[in-house]
């Protein structure tokens, strides 16, 4: 009875031991900023949000074309996410200007908070950062210089 008991411990002790192991992970993956594999379920999951946002933003540029996206900058955070692409319908460029986004997610969910193209006038990271205070700015990319 004494050994069931002590297997019965060790067992235990190593689920708990796992279980407190994979959810030190799954927060660590939270706090750090990170790009998501290209071809990954979250990667796609970004990228049908920003489609989604760019198709409803601009419809003219849109409409009635195969858009894919060029990624230049994907960064996320805990439940943040900044895109910045470049849109494409049968290898041209929708227009000289790349396109952003700000997503989050949201029940299990990746949804465009804000879709800009970046030629808009007053279009300005900081003051994009400025609008979304919650947002982690390690996800935004650096200032460029001229």
């Amino acid at each position: 009875m004494r050994t069931k008991t002590f297997t019965m411990c060790i067992l235990l002790w190593t689920l708990l031991f796992q279980s407190a192991y994979s959810c030190s992970l799954a927060g660590a993956k939270a706090l750090k900023v990170y790009t998501p594999r290209l071809g990954s379920a979250e990667r796609k999951a970004i990228l049908k949000a920003l489609h989604t946002s760019y198709k409803r933003r601009f419809p003219k540029k849109a409409k009635g074309k195969s858009i894919y996206y060029v990624v230049q900058h994907l960064k996320v955070r805990r439940n943040w996410a900044w895109i910045e692409t470049q849109p494409r319908s049968s290898g041209k460029n929708l227009g000289k200007a790349p396109c952003a986004a700000l997503l989050q997610k949201q029940n299990g969910r990746w949804v465009a908070i804000e879709t800009w193209l970046l030629e808009e006038p007053g279009i300005d990271r900081a003051v994009m950062k400025g609008h979304h205070p919650n947002a982690p700015r390690e996800i935004f990319p650096a200032a460029r210089h001229s």
